[in-house]
């Protein structure tokens, strides 16, 4: 009876670890691709006044919050 309970015990345990893999897995294909592209980010901003046009004031405030942002 004992040796059951330590089987089920057993089983759901590796169910559990099962689950929190998948769970990070998850989490973590999502975020590697923007750490993985963050230097595109960092670059496209940094480059924002020098592509064209001036760029308007709600741009520019958009602008100055994704760079506190990214810098964060």
């Amino acid at each position: 009876m004992e040796t059951q309970g330590q089987l089920i015990l057993t089983k759901k345990m590796a169910s559990l670890g099962q689950l929190v893999a998948g769970i990070a897995h998850e989490i973590n294909n999502p975020l590697a691709f923007v750490v993985n592209n963050l230097f595109i980010v960092e670059n496209r901003l940094g480059a924002w006044p020098e592509i064209g046009t001036p760029p308007s004031e709600p741009s520019l405030k958009k602008l100055r919050k994704a760079r506190v942002r990214l810098e964060r």
